[in-house]
């Protein structure tokens, strides 16, 4: 009987067999594995997220009935208990270095990276206080937050970090590469005048809201144009930010609202 490949090994096809084995061994991630691989461990994960997969058992006996297909994929069975014990011990750090390939090569084309619009935002992720005693957050809470810069334009992630709930996003903020001359929109956690320098120096565009403690100069009185426009002046820092920034007061008329940027 003639083999049809399944949509299942397409999707496999986006990501080189001979790379991601590069990336085991910088990692070690094979190290002492004797019955499942870095590659078994990570066809299944993606197999259990396709399907929606709501637990290891559910994986195990799905995944395990579509046995004659494990050759054309290049892994074998899964048992639920060694899977588990490869997600504890297995480095996370090797299937990081799988994204930012996969981002890589989105991002390929430098024209789109220097108009790319990029949406900056954080969420924090709840996790169970039993299994999870090490993500305390606050005392009846515990949990981790995802740190994402967003293109939707490309409609992907172009940076992303995992860190504890705790953190303030402006410290991951920090640590993201700036991609010069890329427009950042950004909510107030963001407010820090020396990153909003570096994102001037850079070529950048961003798009925030004023806090209402601010201190600035008014430089020029622009005449306020648009549907709902109050004043548009151009306005500098008095500290740590340099560059001429363009201020606006909108009102709202769906909230009835005034918001300054």
């Amino acid at each position: 009987m003639p083999h049809y490949n399944s949509i299942f090994h397409q999707l496999l096809k986006v990501i080189p067999r001979h790379r991601f084995e590069r990336l085991v061994d910088v990692h070690k991630g094979d190290y002492r594995a004797r019955h499942l691989r870095c590659w078994d461990q990570f066809v299944s994960l993606l197999y259990a997220q396709l399907t929606g997969c709501d637990s290891l058992r559910e994986l195990e006996a799905g995944f395990n009935s579509h046995v004659e297909r494990h050759y054309h994929l290049g892994c074998q069975p899964v048992a639920r208990s060694t899977l588990a014990k490869a997600n504890e011990k297995r480095p996370s750090s090797l299937y990081e270095d799988v994204l930012s390939f996969l981002l890589g090569k989105l991002l390929q084309n430098e024209s789109r990276v220097r108009e790319a619009l990029l949406l900056l935002d954080s969420t924090t992720i709840p996790l169970n206080q039993t299994l999870f005693d090490w993500a305390e957050f606050r005392s009846h809470k515990h949990g981790v937050k995802l740190h994402l810069a967003y293109n939707p334009r490309a409609d992907m992630p172009c940076f992303f970090a995992i860190t504890p709930a705790k953190k303030n996003d402006m410290k991951a903020a920090a640590e993201m590469p700036i991609q010069s001359g890329a427009t950042y929109v950004f909510d107030r956690a963001y407010n820090d005048y020396r990153w909003w320098q570096e994102l001037h120096d850079e070529g950048c565009t961003f798009v925030t809201r004023l806090k209402k403690n601010v201190t600035y100069v008014t430089e020029t009185w622009n005449l306020a144009k648009g549907d709902g426009v109050l004043t548009d002046d151009i306005i500098t820092m008095k500290q740590r930010c340099t560059a001429p920034l363009r201020r606006i007061t909108y009102h709202c008329p769906v909230k009835d609202k005034v918001s300054v940027r």
